[in-house]
């Protein structure tokens, strides 16, 4: 058969081809038997066969998705050996147990009805990727041999154009172009969130009113609340009206209202007093709207988890009915429409832009609840990622492994929420991003059903992780410790970097601190010991002394753990009293304790010593 330009080299010279209908499961699968020369002496030992062709149309709508995650189909059972001599006759086993006779035979009649066009089988070597060989075929051809099984050729002889192989690097670009798209698309409407509002159109209804507004003035933080008594002192003691109007502007400014009467700086201390005591109105309308959050962010991950499915099923007896009353359109227009949407992206389009511009109406609105808002145009993205994937990148997915896939989304989903955290200053934004950062470093948590497991996907991602948690944590505190006026903008990750930073780092520790990890290293046990605990006890005390109470407590947490991880090897391995050495280790830790306390000087002189080392 020859070759024409564009299409790879075979490495085998097919001469006949031929399907037949399989009996190893009455019913079902067939035979692909191939006969011809081996002139390169090709030697495969695994292989897997490959469609191609433009044949989506005589598909039925979501089959050229689905068929992207099934081919290439590997070929169980490859007959190797067949290949070894100057000549081959080989045959291949294609849905023996899963694929009937019947489904078969009526699939390829669809394509024969849907022009029958011409389509590439080809056969690769899986570990090369080299092209075995490749035939043109039609499924009338296919089909007519499997119903006579007559052992004829089915390779098409008339006209055809080239059909070159699928460019991986073309559908690996595809399956991510509109997902980096809308990750810059969040950069921009985060830093230029005036333009944003402008240019993007509103979709959502909404007022610009606040919760402040609805509410009594109340200071935001002690500073404002001195400010506030300062202001309030000065209006006491002034009898000018002018300077009065001057001094209640200057306080509406602090609370961020437009304007402040006497009377509202006046009920401000009294506000203050009620609030710290859990009986004012404030406290009880901020609890409230909290509870309405938490309302509405569960309402945004079951909307995001039902949508599909209930997309499905409501449209399913829509179709049905127009089936009866207009069969036609519904044939003829609706149906070949939402195909072609879905192949050529124009869906998948529609999505990210839905999810993006409630990002940007989120931004439109006041931030006390613009962020929810936000919020669930970020998790809307998810949905659309996945169904980019299952458009485009089923077959790229087929030969990445799967821990480099979940990094990639892990990367991705995560740089999705960095921007939003900082624009917002959002702790909770700032938790989903470093989540993912860790799993994409290969720490995660499954659920077994009654088992849930947390920890490193293997070895590697164990010293990967732990490595770079204690660096995150190390620049946390050098960032601090030097008064670097940058990272201010990374306020909101400091809690989460030190919690979850923290258990990362913490938890790899302790793995590596273990007397039965095992792994290619040069470090001694003593040497991880005193790796765990150097280490822990520098975050310990950075974490107190530096006012990050989340990781001296995760530290505190997992050095009880450490110890009673070391109780169980010295009375499992070297068979000795746990308790005293549990009472030896507590009576020191008790004395220096009290001898802390007895003399508050050495803890006093250490901070005056820090605080001059860092001015």
């Amino acid at each position: 058969m020859d070759r024409m330009d564009g299409e790879p080299e075979s490495q085998l010279q097919l001469e006949h081809a031929t399907f037949s209908l399989a009996s190893e499961r009455a019913g079902h699968g067939c035979y692909l038997k191939l006969r011809g020369t081996n002139p390169r002496h090709a030697r495969p030992c695994r292989g897997e066969i490959d469609v191609l062709g433009s044949f989506s149309h005589a598909l039925p709508p979501g089959g050229s998705s689905l068929m992207a995650w099934l081919l290439p189909l590997k070929l169980r059972n490859f007959p190797a050996s067949d290949f070894r001599g100057d000549r081959f006759e080989a045959r291949f086993g294609l849905g023996l147990y899963r694929l009937s006779h019947t489904t078969l035979l009526s699939r390829l009649q669809g394509f024969a009805t849907a022009g029958d066009p011409v389509i590439m089988l080809e056969i690769a070597d899986t570990d090369t990727a080299q092209v075995l060989t490749r035939f043109p075929t039609r499924a009338s051809l296919i089909s007519a041999a499997l119903e006579n099984d007559d052992d004829r050729n089915i390779v098409y002889r008339g006209a055809r154009c080239a059909i070159p192989r699928r460019s991986a690097g073309l559908r690996l670009f595809r399956w991510w172009l509109l997902p980096l798209l809308a990750l810059a698309g969040i950069a921009w409407m985060t830093l230029r969130s005036a333009s944003a509002v402008a240019l993007v159109p509103s979709l959502l209804p909404h007022t610009n009113r606040s919760i402040a507004t609805a509410l009594p003035p109340y200071p935001e933080s002690m500073m404002q609340a001195w400010n506030l008594g300062g202001l309030l002192a000065q209006l006491n003691s002034t009898s000018s009206t002018a300077a009065a109007e001057t001094l209640l502007q200057q306080a509406a400014n602090i609370t961020g209202r437009d304007s402040l009467t006497l009377e509202q700086l006046q009920a401000i201390p009294a506000l203050i007093e009620a609030t710290e005591a859990h009986t004012s109105i404030l406290a009880r309308a901020r609890g409230m709207f909290s509870f309405i959050n938490l309302i509405w962010l569960v309402s945004i991950v079951g909307i995001a988890v039902s949508i599909g499915p209930s997309v499905y099923h409501i449209t399913k007896p829509i179709q049905d009915w127009l089936k009866r009353v207009c069969k036609q359109v519904l044939d003829r227009v609706i149906i070949p429409f939402a195909r072609w949407a879905h192949e050529n992206g124009v869906f998948e389009l529609v999505a990210y832009t839905a999810a993006l511009t409630v990002c940007v109406d989120g931004i439109r609105m006041p931030r006390e609840y613009g962020e929810m808002v936000t919020l669930s145009g970020i998790v809307a993205l998810a949905p659309c990622m996945a169904y980019s994937t299952f458009l485009h990148g089923g077959s790229v997915i087929k030969r990445l492994h799967p821990d480099t896939v979940t990094q990639m989304m892990s990367v991705w989903y995560g740089l999705c929420w960095f921007p939003f955290a900082i624009y917002y200053q959002s702790t909770l934004m700032a938790y989903a991003s470093t989540a993912l950062g860790a799993s994409a470093l290969g720490f995660g948590v499954a659920c077994y059903g009654m088992c849930y497991v947390i920890g490193f996907r293997s070895k590697n991602a164990l010293q990967r992780a732990t490595v770079t948690a204690g660096l995150v944590l190390d620049l946390l505190g050098l960032a601090v410790v030097l008064d670097m006026s940058g990272p201010k903008l990374l306020a909101p990750f400091a809690s989460p970097m030190t919690v979850l930073g923290g258990v990362v780092h913490f938890m790899g520790l302790l793995i590596i601190s273990s007397r039965w990890y095992h792994h290619d290293t040069d470090l001694s046990y003593t040497a991880r010991q005193a790796l765990f605990i150097g280490s822990t006890g520098i975050l310990a005390a950075a974490g107190f002394v530096l006012g990050f109470p989340g990781m001296a407590n995760t530290a505190t947490v997992f050095t009880v753990l450490y110890c009673m991880e070391k109780y169980t090897e010295f009375h499992l391995e070297l068979k000795w009293n746990g308790w005293v050495l549990m009472l030896m280790l507590s009576a020191t830790l008790y004395r220096c304790a009290l001898h802390l306390h007895s003399h508050p000087e050495y803890v006093i002189g250490a901070v005056n010593m820090l605080g001059s080392t860092v001015n």
